[in-house]
């Protein structure tokens, strides 16, 4: 008789605020199960801390892994049931920099590191200065204040803006990172093309 799989389960956004990033992601973890032979549950937590809470409750104690949702925000609603069942939650959706505590085991590098080589870059290309166009949230300002950080340690003129103060006229020797989630990102670069 052989042994019963693995099992794991997450929530994902696959419907809400995250649901591009929930469905790329729910493709892979998918493939993942099929190929790994481990029996899966996924549920939609839309977004919704309470959802994703309800969620990794109930399986906390049932299932052998608790792979993490999308969303720094909802890896932190979830993370203390995984850590008060003494289970660890294997976070592949959350990069703030605070997420990396113990019981859970991060795969994404830290958000204050996400710009870091293109800063690098800017500085290769002889950019004078770095304009770091900046979303609202936690997450867009670990990615923000990581790149200023960066920038001014290379001794280069750094400015952190919000999305209504970027402006492409001032565009010549200067690197312009944006920092916010896709669909900002997105009316950024248009707006400054």
């Amino acid at each position: 008789m052989g042994s019963l799989p693995v099992t794991a389960a997450l929530t994902l956004g696959l419907t809400g605020p995250f649901r591009r990033q929930g469905a790329d992601a729910a493709r892979g973890v998918q493939l993942w199960a099929q190929a790994a032979g481990v029996g899966l549950t996924l549920a939609d937590d839309r977004g919704a801390k309470q959802a994703a809470a309800e969620a990794y409750a109930a399986w906390v104690g049932r299932v052998d892994l608790l792979l993490g949702p999308y969303s720094s925000g909802l890896v932190r609603a979830v993370a203390p049931l995984a850590a008060r069942a003494g289970r660890l939650l294997w976070n592949h959706g959350g990069a703030a920099d605070d997420l990396a505590q113990p019981g859970v085991v991060c795969l994404p590098a830290p958000a204050s590191s996400y710009f870091h080589v293109a800063v690098d870059e800017a500085l290769a290309r002889h950019a004078e200065r770095v304009v770091v166009v900046q979303d609202a949230g936690p997450f867009a300002r670990a990615v923000a204040a990581g790149a200023a950080t960066r920038a001014a340690g290379y001794g280069l003129d750094v400015r952190v803006v919000d999305a209504e103060a970027a402006e492409a006229e001032a565009a010549a020797g200067t690197a312009f990172l944006v920092a916010g989630h896709f669909d900002h990102d997105a009316k950024v670069v248009r707006r400054l093309r």
